[in-house]
């Protein structure tokens, strides 16, 4: 679904002590088209998929994990400050998604949502990658909308109930 309504890679990723390992690669048919691979691992601050299950776990975790990782830049636009970091995690959890503005390759931007397990906890997360001339920053927010439904039906699909679910039937996000 995402797939067919993005035009664009889709990913889906599981959360490892601050990397991100990808699982599974579904391609538009496009000429031009990402190369990432399944099996590939990529720390977790830099990317759309990681910031977004950054961004919902505990700070002490995020800490720890940025003292691990030491936030090294891989390319000019890359986080490389606690700082900015969690500037940026407190804006994705009000927003309910990520963008990967070319900070882990330049000329790829991601928009990605998490993947909550049955008890709540962010274990994925799926994303929508693409080339930024394809991906625009205009684009960013109509690509978020298919990526936060399909990340809200595969926490479902784990048991996750949201507080809106309980409340209303809807997803949260």
């Amino acid at each position: 679904m995402v797939l067919h309504e993005t035009e664009e890679t889709v990913h889906f990723c599981l959360f490892d002590q601050g990397e991100v390992l990808y699982i599974e690669k579904m391609e538009p048919q496009r000429s031009v088209r990402m190369s990432s691979s399944i099996g590939r691992r990529a720390p977790a601050y830099c990317t759309a998929v990681g910031k977004a299950i950054l961004s919902e776990l505990p700070r002490s975790e995020v800490d720890a994990i940025v003292s691990r990782w030491e936030l090294k830049e891989i390319t000019k636009n890359t986080i490389t400050t606690p700082e900015a970091l969690f500037a940026e995690l407190k804006m994705i959890r009000e927003r309910g998604f990520a963008v990967d503005d070319e900070e882990n390759e330049i000329g790829v931007r991601c928009v990605g949502a998490a993947v909550h397990d049955y008890l709540g906890r962010p274990v994925a997360a799926i994303s929508v990658s693409g080339p930024a001339f394809r991906v625009t920053k205009a684009r960013v927010s109509i690509i978020s909308k298919p990526v936060m439904r399909a990340a809200a039906a595969l926490s479902a699909e784990l048991g996750y109930k949201s507080q809106v679910d309980a409340v209303g039937g809807a997803f949260a996000r």
